[in-house]
């Protein structure tokens, strides 16, 4: 079940963040601050560990008015192809609909086939390329867009 983000999930989120992007992971800061900034929804699904409460996959929704942007999404490599990413990039596009975007964009490595994957299986279109954009191996960034409807 998708949850808000709390300080609490901070440390399995750093844990994971910092093991799966490695040079090109978010700092605590950044997550801290998008707990408590006015723009983002930040979302995480638990279960799992000793208390059921493990994050198991973590999200960041950005609202830019008429565009909304995908900052962030992960799934710990435990849990990957079960339906986690999707249930959660469905509650975002829900999210950015509810609050009025038009479209949502996102950016993902040209080698990540699977990301890639799911972002087709949601209507997602390329638009551009960032060469050379991240670092750790070195590949372009795709910049990715998908029109939303209006939530009835």
């Amino acid at each position: 079940m998708v949850s808000d983000m709390e300080a609490r999930d901070l440390a399995d989120i750093m844990a994971m963040e910092k093991r799966i992007f490695g040079k090109m992971a978010w700092s605590f800061q950044d997550f801290a601050s998008a707990i408590t900034g006015r723009y983002d929804i930040p979302l995480v699904i638990r279960g799992g560990g000793m208390d059921g409460e493990e994050v198991r996959a973590y999200a960041v929704l950005r609202l830019l008015g008429p565009e909304a942007e995908l900052e962030n999404l992960c799934v710990s490599e435990n849990y990957r192809r079960m339906g986690i990413a999707s249930e959660l990039m469905d509650t975002v596009i829900r999210l950015a609909q509810r609050n009025g975007a038009e479209f949502l964009y996102l950016e993902v490595r040209s080698q990540n086939l699977g990301a890639k994957e799911l972002y087709r299986k949601y209507d997602f279109q390329e638009q551009y390329v960032r060469k050379a954009y991240y670092c750790d191996p070195e590949d372009d960034a795709l910049i990715m867009r998908k029109a939303l409807c209006k939530e009835q």
